[in-house]
């Protein structure tokens, strides 16, 4: 399933979310950390830091592709990120294509959103 639509079909964001960081199509991105990742469907994880980490490195691997370097708003998203899939998913394995993919993008997104143009935090309680 593509970032821009919901389970049940629904648009979800904007495909021109990174368009100033030199990425037209946010499927274009989605679809590269997909292929970076390698993970075939159905594939399984124990959702915690470290395969976060694999996910978050993926995603800079392929704004480095499109620009040499990864901007600092999408550092912190990235980072931010990571923290929040993990605790939204408390550490239960979840299917990397089916469920963690689509989660932490929608909290990228959302982190990224929140700080384009700044790289203060947004502060959650």
């Amino acid at each position: 399933m593509l970032p821009h639509t919901s389970p049940g079909g629904e648009a979800r964001g904007d495909p021109r979310t990174f368009a100033d960081h030199g990425v037209p199509d946010a499927r274009l991105l989605y679809r590269a950390v997909e292929r970076g990742l390698d993970t075939p469907v159905g594939t399984t994880v124990r959702v915690g830091v470290l395969p976060l980490g694999v996910v978050a490195a993926a995603y800079r691997e392929a704004f480095r592709s499109v620009d040499d370097r990864v901007p600092a708003d999408v550092e912190a998203a990235l980072s931010d990120a990571v923290a929040c899939t993990a605790e939204q998913f408390g550490g239960r394995h979840a299917r990397v294509r089916e469920e963690l993919l689509p989660a932490f993008y929608a909290h990228f997104v959302g982190f990224h959103a929140a700080y384009h143009g700044s790289v203060d935090p947004v502060v959650v309680s």
